[in-house]
């Protein structure tokens, strides 16, 4: 992950052999798509880098190969650009997130949409059941409510629409039942965010749930 693709060949009956690319001088761009499982790799989905009038395509794939593997990390090189117009991530599912003006030279982390909606059936034994945020959208707060059909460790981290962390709102142990955990807007240094798409992730040890959050000014 420096930057560069390498190559690594298993042979039948002779040493691995890791041939290394330590020539790089242009700049790239990876995407590291979260989506929800089984499904967490988004096999299936595409990623279209665009600058300027050039538009790149990758699509996450699996087995491309004869006893060989494609990296299920799509890799970009920009040349000398430091800038990316714009990241189109096409998800399984028909839905698309849009980003803009990125910075090149990156590990970029995009999650998949959730919809704020219960979800329905039978809760297995730890079981987290997603129940949404309200406001959404809002302005001064929200509440981010979850069920846990047991006590579990659980963390629950708010992102903004690159993937990075805007804040942690808990990490420890939880009680069963229904509960919501409150943001106030604000990132872990105690400033407004602005006003955006922000996604949040309640996990536990066995399962993680995400959804959107639309932030006023």
């Amino acid at each position: 992950n420096d930057g560069d693709l390498d190559l690594f060949l298993a042979n039948n009956d002779e040493p691995a052999v890791l041939l290394r690319n330590d020539n790089l001088t242009d700049n790239w761009l990876q995407v590291d798509l979260m989506g929800h499982s089984p499904n967490t790799e988004e096999i299936g989905a595409r990623v279209k880098v665009t600058i300027g009038a050039s538009t790149q395509m990758r699509e996450i794939r699996c087995g491309s190969n004869f006893q060989s593997q494609d990296p299920s990390l799509p890799h970009f090189g920009l040349g000398t650009a430091a800038t990316v117009d714009e990241v189109r991530v096409e998800w399984t599912n028909g839905e698309v997130t849009t980003l803009t003006n990125v910075t090149a030279n990156q590990r970029l982390t995009v999650f998949k949409p959730a919809v704020d909606a219960p979800v329905v059936g039978p809760k297995a034994v730890g079981e987290l059941t997603l129940l949404g945020a309200s406001p959404n959208p809002f302005r001064s707060g929200a509440a981010i409510r979850f069920a846990l059909s047991r006590s579990t460790e659980t963390t629950i981290r708010v992102f903004d629409s690159a993937g990075r962390t805007v804040r942690t709102l808990a990490d420890g142990a939880r009680p069963a039942g229904e509960q919501a955990v409150a943001w106030d807007g604000r990132d872990a240094s105690g400033r407004a965010v602005a006003s955006g798409i922000y996604y949040y992730e309640v996990r536990t040890a066995d399962r993680s749930e995400r959804g959107k959050l639309v932030r006023l000014r």
